[in-house]
């Protein structure tokens, strides 16, 4: 089933980068408002491992974000770009646990949650960097996957 040409021009959207920067800001927004509520306004955990979960998704949905908005700007390449988007979460995880510090009924500083926040921007980068063609295997080894076909 071929697909409509309005849904084909709301995908067009997501080619340019200030699409890509206008979601990450509004998740940054959102990550920033909820990083700032005090503990006794956050729900409770369901179990143990569920705050570290969240922490993962949270960073793995940013990076997978920030990840197009730079590579689309077209000032690097798919790699160097990757490392962008990837050392700007990290730096942005560090920070939130950082900032929890000052925040009542917060326990910042925790290891764990920076270990989860940047577990999901690496799954978040090279998933994304996948999608745009990046591939682990070295271009060799993909030769010769092209030569056999």
């Amino acid at each position: 089933m071929p697909m409509k040409r309005d849904s084909r021009k709301l995908l067009d959207w997501f080619q340019y980068p200030l699409t890509w920067w206008i979601l990450f800001a509004l998740w940054l927004v959102g990550f920033m408002v909820i990083t700032a509520l005090p503990g006794r306004d956050l729900p409770e955990m369901p179990f143990s491992t569920f705050d570290k979960l969240v922490h993962f998704s949270a960073f793995f949905i940013g990076s997978a974000l920030l990840f197009p908005a730079i590579y689309l700007t077209g000032r690097w390449r798919i790699v160097t770009s990757g490392f962008i988007a990837l050392f700007l979460s990290m730096v942005l995880g560090v920070a939130d646990e950082m900032m929890q510090l000052f925040i009542p009924g917060r326990s910042g500083g925790d290891w764990g949650d920076m270990l989860a926040n940047s577990l999901g921007a690496v799954v978040g980068v090279f998933m994304l960097m996948s999608i745009y063609g990046y591939s682990l295997v070295g271009s060799r080894a993909k030769a010769r996957v092209r030569a056999s076909n």
